[in-house]
């Protein structure tokens, strides 16, 4: 048999820093006039539900 070896943890994800000010571009003033976008939070996470299992019904007993 084959002895088995330890495994490292999985890895729950990566932190990475976000750029200084300095370092994303500069953006213009918004126009108060001017539609404004809205921020969505996404969690990068999909739901899905599985369709229902069709399963057939458990005969009952008859009683006398």
């Amino acid at each position: 048999m084959k002895p088995v070896t330890p495994q490292p943890a999985p890895r729950a994800g990566n932190v990475l820093a976000f750029p200084s000010a300095e370092a994303r571009p500069a953006r213009r003033e918004a126009v108060p006039s001017e539609a404004r976008g809205e921020i969505l939070l996404f969690l990068g996470v999909r739901y899905e539900r599985l369709p229902e299992p069709e399963v057939a019904p458990v005969p009952r007993r008859r009683h006398s």
